[in-house]
């Protein structure tokens, strides 16, 4: 279907072609019709100065191409604008033997008439050879001076005579321009006494000539007088890749009067033989000859054709020679045989018999190159100055190499790492590549040397390459997880918000642009956290091992080593390790080049955590005692212990035995080199306070922010903010703490996701096909909502009057930083909140009973649950409202209380979730009941 249309489209633009040209003489013939005899001559001459032709000279002065009948017009049309538009017709693309080379070598030479085009003509301003023949056209200019001064234009006419003024008809046709020159002066001389003469040529005829054979564009062309044979092709367009470029033919009264090879025209530019053309001449570009490609490793690979015998010695010379990295015993030639069947025979050039022998048509010579990649490199890269390959020799050691690649010393942002660099061998055994770590100082200072050998790589590493050990991305590779670059995580959350029905994300662009843009306004969030648009390499080859219980005991080295920082650290050192978490650290250059160098770092790495100045991850050469990985580490701080340190081996739990942190003796631990996946945990001296503050809000008579230390107690700080004033109402202190913050989050968060998956699975067996879950459905939704919306406050129940914990010692409860102590004032209401008409503050009134508040709250409401109603006491203690309880005239309800009415789970009883409903429903409660008494 599509080459039948492509057929079709081609045929109708020719077609178009066609009448357009037609279209355009009939608008022509007409237009002359109306023109006098005079003016018709000169039309025709103009006409056919661009199109056609005059009845004694050729149609263009341009190197027009001509058309010798009509009805050639819109052939010669389409074949110009098909060379106008820089391409080869169909029938000139190169077939067969003629065709370009398997590896698509250019033919040679055919290229020379590129660009130049039919307009092409060489320039008037060359001086004009003495031998030139005048002829019809021809201008003479004669200046006479001395007795008369006068400028003369003498054409020469087509008897060949020029016409002189005073003297009548001269014959100069077929006179040199010297021999003219003197006719003129003998008759002028003879005839003008005291005149002489100074002769020149103006203006020259133009000659026609015709371009035959193999060219581009074959056909009768006008050129200048001086145009040669090269002219001429360049006229035409050149020659046709059928064409021989060895073997033109000039033809003159249908002999052979002159043959150029335009080989030697552009191998050695010798252009003696590109004579001039007269009037009639004929170019005759014969079909090519046999043709030889010459490939590989020459300086100028290509198809050539064949001038009579060539040697394989002769093929290399039109090459150009054999190139710098040629493999003289490694040539190959092809050749068809009798048979034919393709051969190929090997040949050492530097034999001369193989130089000798005579190639024939379709054969190819193809000359090896030398291999690229050098024999006998040392590479040094990372943190020096010359990253770079160097020549090796057997003395060569890598003290030597190092000196050469001039390692650079520390600087601001890019600090060395001394301990250890990297030298990947091939295992002359196994033939595999190993990394080997060495003593990077030592070698430096010549304490340490060892000899290189060829292909050695080697790695300076800095302090960087060393935190990329412990990143989030490092973690998640040893566990088999690689994060998902950008693109790919955002086609997968797009296609989600899709089924979700997220008109924001229907399409990829706009979906793309508004995922970028929420990641900007959560950069801590692991969901939206920008991330790098390829994988490290490094992580790749981490993966590869995860599944190894090498594996396993570097995930418990970097796990323990995390986990003793956040302990040390306390909650600013998690929140700085979620906020790392949720970002993607940048993979060093390092490890995308020898990717195979983050395991072995991590194998050969320990762990120096507690009172060091740079806590981390330490990669050593086995003998490095922990003394100097102690000073690679920033040294000791002035409250470390001096007597031991808690030494950690992760590879006890490999073993099958539990890890513990063990006392290890500083003195005779610090002698000993350190174990490999093992963490070193550098004691305090003394136990340091904990320090932190605490916000005390409400009716205290110092409201503000205090600073406590490890032991305080809740009296400590009421006493420092000078107790509780006349309109304190102890009872209902609201004590928020963060730990009980983030518990409330995560149940809420765990909770949202219990109700969702049991929507799901009440769903997937057919329960939401029963009567009622519409709006059981409408119910979850809002529930969910809530859920996801509510403040997290975090209370604690605490005993807050300081007069019962004077006498009760043990119920005052130590502080901690981040807490927070609201004292309301004594309220005159009580609340009462959830199912009823109108919820909201009544007037406290001595001895009522729960049911008369709700009355006064307007009653149950229809969605209400009368046997789960609550009272949140003002401390914050809830306690069920039961029929028993509100008719016990012992028991009262104290200002500040919270009655709850809850919503009737009964909607929800077809999804299965009552008793999830009520737990939530419960929890809701409470917190809504806190910020009742804080918002006071």
């Amino acid at each position: 279907m599509s080459n039948r249309f492509l057929i079709a489209a081609a045929y109708a633009a020719l077609t178009l072609l066609t009448a357009t040209a037609q279209a355009q003489t009939g608008a022509n013939a007409a237009l002359l019709e109306q023109l006098s005899p005079a003016d018709r001559q000169k039309a025709l001459q103009a006409l056919q100065g661009g199109q056609g032709e005059t009845s004694d000279a050729p149609r263009s002065t341009r190197g027009g191409r001509s058309q010798l009948t009509s009805g050639g017009q819109a052939e010669s049309l389409a074949s110009t604008r098909a060379g106008q538009a820089g391409g080869v017709d169909v029938g000139e693309m190169p077939t067969g033997r003629d065709g370009l080379d398997k590896d698509q070598l250019p033919l040679f030479g055919y290229d020379l008439f590129t660009g130049l085009g039919n307009g092409f003509e060489p320039s008037a301003d060359v001086p004009i050879p003495q031998n030139y023949i005048l002829g019809p056209g021809d201008i003479v200019r004669v200046q006479l001076f001395g007795n008369q001064n006068e400028t003369l234009n003498l054409s020469v006419t087509r008897d060949g005579s020029v016409n002189f003024p005073k003297l009548g008809p001269i014959q100069v046709a077929g006179l040199s321009v010297d021999d003219a020159r003197a006719v003129i002066d003998r008759r002028v001389a003879k005839e003008l006494i005291g005149v002489q003469t100074n002769i020149t040529l103006g203006p020259l005829r133009g000659v026609q000539v015709f371009l035959l054979g193999d060219a581009r564009q074959p056909g009768a062309y006008a050129v200048s007088g001086l145009a040669t044979i090269s002219n001429a092709l360049t006229a035409g367009g050149g020659v046709a890749t059928t064409g021989s470029l060895r073997k033109i033919e000039l033809k003159r009264a249908g002999r052979v009067v002159q043959r150029l090879d335009l080989y030697d025209f552009l191998l050695r530019g010798d252009s003696s033989r590109d004579v001039r053309l007269q009037a009639g001449d004929a170019v005759f570009i014969p079909p090519v000859g046999p043709r030889a490609t010459v490939a590989g490793a020459v300086t100028r690979p290509a198809v050539y054709e064949m001038s009579g015998a060539l040697t394989v010695k002769g093929a290399i010379e039109l090459a150009g020679g054999l190139a710098g990295n040629a493999r003289r015993g490694q040539v190959t030639l092809e050749r068809v045989d009798a048979n034919g069947q393709r051969q190929l025979r090997s040949l050492d050039v530097r034999d001369a018999d193989a130089l000798a022998i005579t190639l024939r048509d379709g054969d190819r010579l193809e000359v090896s190159a030398v291999y690229e990649a050098a024999e006998n490199p040392v590479t040094v890269s990372g943190h020096v100055r010359y990253e770079k390959s160097f020549a090796w020799n057997p003395a060569l050691t890598l003290r030597q190499v190092l000196s050469l690649a001039e390692v650079r010393p520390s600087e601001p942002g890019r600090e060395l790492y001394p301990v250890m660099a990297l030298v990947e061998r091939t295992d002359p055994v196994t033939g595999l590549r190993n990394w080997k770590g060495f003593d990077l100082a030592a070698v430096q200072t010549g304490a340490a040397d060892e000899p290189t050998a060829a292909f050695d790589r080697i790695l300076v590493l800095t302090r960087s390459d060393i935190a990329y050990l412990q990143t989030p991305e490092v973690r998640d590779a040893l566990r088999g997880k690689l994060r998902r670059p950008v693109a790919e995580r955002a086609a997968a959350e797009i296609a989600v918000a899709r089924l979700e029905g997220d008109d924001d994300l229907k399409s990829e662009t706009s979906g793309t642009r508004l995922l970028k843009s929420r990641q900007s306004k959560d950069a801590v969030s692991p969901a939206t956290a920008p991330e790098s648009a390829e994988t490290c390499p490094g992580l790749l080859e981490v993966v590869k091992m995860s599944d190894s219980v090498r594996a396993t005991g570097i995930s418990i080295l970097i796990e323990g080593l995390v986990s003793a920082a956040v302990g040390r650290f306390g909650q600013a050192a998690a929140a700085a390790e979620a906020e790392k978490d949720g970002s993607r650290s940048e993979c060093p250059k390092l490890f995308q080049q020898a990717p195979t160098a983050l395991p072995y770092l991590l194998e050969n790495s320990v762990g120096m955590v507690g009172e060091v100045r740079q806590p981390g991850l330490y990669p050593f050469v086995v003998g490095t005692p922990i003394g100097r990985l102690t000073a690679v580490a920033g040294g000791e701080t002035r409250e470390a212990a001096s007597s031991e340190v808690e030494f950690f081996d992760a590879s006890e739990s490999i073993s099958g035995g539990l890890p513990r942190f063990r006392k290890l003796p500083r003195d005779a631990g610090f002698a000993q080199q350190p174990t490999m996946k093992a963490i070193y945990k550098f004691l305090p001296a003394a136990a340091l306070p904990e320090v932190g503050a605490v916000n005390v809000r409400g009716e205290v008579r110092f409201p503000g922010r205090y600073v406590i230390t490890r032991g305080e107690r809740y009296s400590d700080v009421i006493a420092r903010a000078g107790g509780l004033n006349d309109y304190a109402f102890a009872l209902g202190t609201v004590f928020t703490r963060i730990s009980a913050r983030e518990q409330e989050s995560a149940s809420n968060r765990r909770a949202a996701a219990d109700l969702r998956e049991s929507l799901f699975t009440a769903s997937t067996q057919g329960i939401n096909n029963q009567s009622g879950t519409t709006a059981a459905g409408t119910a979850v939704a809002d529930l969910l909502q809530k859920l996801e919306t509510a403040p997290v406050l975090g209370r604690v129940v605490i005993e807050a009057d300081p007069a019962l914990l004077g006498a009760r010692p043990g119920a005052d409860f130590l502080l901690e930083p981040g807490d927070e102590i609201f004292v309301p004032k004594r309220p005159n209401a009580v609340t009462v909140t959830g199912q009823v008409l109108s919820a909201g503050s009544l007037a406290f009134v001595s001895g009522s009973t729960p049911e008369a508040y709700i009355k006064q709250a307007g009653g149950y409401s229809e969605a209400a649950d009368k046997s789960r109603a609550f009272l949140v006491l003002p401390n914050g203690i809830a306690r069920p409202l039961r029929r028993s309880f509100w008719t016990a005239s012992d028991d009262t309800i104290p200002p500040g209380s919270v009655i709850v009415v809850p919503r009737d789970v009964a909607p929800f009883t077809p999804l299965l979730l009552t008793e999830r409903i009520s737990s939530i429903v419960a929890n809701l409660a409470l917190s809504a009941a806190a910020l009742v008494t804080i918002n006071r």
